[in-house]
């Protein structure tokens, strides 16, 4: 075993438990055993993703098919995807220390439940390149006071981010915001300037790799790339863009009793970020509220991927694959509340994940009626049309 990684999975018992629960959570969408279009496209021609940029999920979809023709394995996928992402969780509280020494860490499951994300998981092709994607992004904080091993491992993650999902590979960035800041507590500045120089490196580094390799091969793309840096129009197109950002992510936040839970969520979060800079002198105090508030702002804008940046954005909630890291992130601070309030701190997180919970069973119910509706609608038109001349 890599020796980074023995210690953060010494807690045995606790990573089984969020693995057990992460598979529960699947549980209504295996039920419901619903089609997406693309899905049904898959399963006629067995098409992979390379015409999307993603050529490494492509080439994963002939792996696992041990053909040319990519095929279906679910609902093999869907577990395999369940089982990555809570392992991927896992790794992150672990890495951060947050829950540390519980047995049942809530903010495992922040990434695997996100609300934004349960469309996703429905795809019964597309889940599992997505859900290697979030590890792939990951990974690398295991060797992040290694500067060698990180720096290398950073651009891997990220440019296979980029092969297999790319909306997911912003979310290192929003994962470095908690690892600068837990840097920034050690008083290790200069650490902390060598790896945010890494990040942003390693970040642009393999977007650049990537985009060489779809123009050097050719690949045909979506058309949704065109950015609008550098247009006369910039600022115009740019908060539109915002307010198409935070119409949908409001949707979430003001549905029914959520609006609630979040409150709470993010009242424990900003005590947690009063709590974790009481004991500092007022220079470092008001550097670290600075830096934390700037780094909480990109995280913020880094939520729907690189939506903000792009001319024609895809506005599909199932983009906003940062929430959960956001989640992650807020927990992080959280961990720097006193003990007496620690256990507020857990409900918060735990009554946010629940409610994922109750939306996956509501969602799976949904997706089953549009599937009797649509045999419905086809025996109908099929009763119609039997006697009819063609």
């Amino acid at each position: 075993m890599i020796k980074e990684l023995e210690p953060l999975l010494k807690n045995r018992k606790s990573l089984y438990v969020t693995l057990l629960i992460s598979l529960v959570y699947i549980v209504p969408i295996l039920i419901a055993d619903f089609n997406y279009l693309d899905d049904y496209g898959r399963d006629l021609y067995g098409y992979g993703w390379q015409h999307d940029g993603r050529f490494i999920a492509t080439f994963l979809g002939k792996l696992w098919s041990l053909n040319s023709t990519i095929v279906s394995i679910y609902p093999f996928s869907l577990i395999l995807s369940a089982l990555i992402l809570g392992f991927t969780g896992y790794l992150v509280v672990s890495l951060l220390k947050i829950e540390d020494n519980k047995t049942l860490k809530w903010s495992s499951l922040l990434i695997l439940t996100s609300p934004f994300f349960l469309g996703n998981i429905v795809f019964k092709y597309d889940c599992l390149p997505m859900a290697m994607s979030f590890l792939c992004v990951v990974f690398p904080f295991v060797f992040y006071n290694n500067k060698v091993k990180f720096a290398i491992s950073a651009f891997a993650g990220v440019f296979l981010a980029f092969g297999l999902y790319q909306p997911t590979a912003t979310t290192f960035l929003i994962l470095a915001c908690a690892f600068i800041v837990q840097t920034l507590f050690k008083d290790n500045f200069k650490r902390l300037v060598q790896n945010g120089l890494i990040v942003i490196s390693a970040f642009v580094f393999a977007y650049f790799v990537h985009i060489l390799i779809v123009k050097f091969c050719n690949l045909p793309t979506s058309g949704r790339d065109e950015l609008i840096l550098f247009k006369s129009n910039f600022i115009e197109n740019l908060l539109f863009n915002q307010t198409q950002y935070l119409e949908r992510l409001l949707s979430l936040m003001n549905t029914g009793n959520y609006k609630y839970l979040s409150y709470f969520f993010i009242a424990c979060t900003v005590l947690g970020v009063m709590f974790s800079v009481v004991h500092k002198s007022i220079f470092k105090s008001i550097f670290s509220i600075l830096l934390i508030f700037t780094l909480f702002i990109a995280a913020f804008y880094l939520i729907p991927s690189v939506n903000m940046l792009l001319k024609e954005s895809y506005w599909d909630l199932r983009s906003f694959t940062g929430l959960g890291f956001i989640g992650v992130l807020a927990m992080f601070f959280q961990r720097f509340l006193p003990n007496k309030i620690q256990f507020f701190s857990r409900l918060s997180c735990g009554l946010i994940v629940a409610f994922s919970f109750i939306l996956a069973a509501q969602f799976s119910r949904m997706l089953n009626n549009q599937t009797e509706y649509q045999r419905y609608f086809v025996t109908e038109l099929n009763a119609l049309l039997k006697n009819k001349p063609i």
